[in-house]
C-alpha cells in the first residue's frame, strides 16, 4: 500500500488550529507525513 501523505493549505496562519487540528495531530501520531 502506498505511503499516505497529507498536505493542508489554509488562507491564514492559524486557520488549521481549530477546524482540523485534531485530525492533523492524529495523523502525525499514526506516523503519516503532514505538511502545512
Amino acid at each position: 500500500m502506498p505511503e499516505l501523505r497529507l498536505l493542508a493549505c489554509f488562507a491564514h496562519p492559524d486557520d488549521e488550529a481549530f477546524p482540523v487540528g485534531g485530525v492533523l495531530a492524529q495523523n502525525v501520531e499514526e506516523g503519516r507525513r503532514v505538511a502545512l
